[in-house]
């Protein structure tokens, strides 16, 4: 797992201010992501066992380049907004 640098300071700043250890401060969003995102992790899991049940290598590789590209812009535009709202 990478954290973006951009990511380093708030997550210490955070880590400081609570008496925590910054790796705390990233268990504890991984494990509030997973609670909120259960049923869509379910799903791409089953979509992706489906795949390789089936045997449809180009269904699975298609899969994964379209969830790249949108995690890619959904990081993209998460650091635009992180950036607009400190310049504001």
């Amino acid at each position: 797992m990478r954290i973006l640098v951009d990511d380093l300071a708030p997550i210490r700043l955070l880590a400081d201010l609570r008496r925590e250890a910054p790796a705390q401060i990233v268990h504890e969003a991984l494990t509030e992501y997973f609670a909120k995102h259960r049923a869509d992790l379910a799903k791409i899991h089953a979509e992706t066992q489906d795949f390789i049940a089936r045997g449809d290598i180009e269904g699975l590789a298609a899969a994964m380049r379209a969830d790249a590209d949108g995690v890619a812009a959904r990081l993209a535009q998460r650091n635009r907004r992180a950036r607009a709202a400190v310049s504001a």
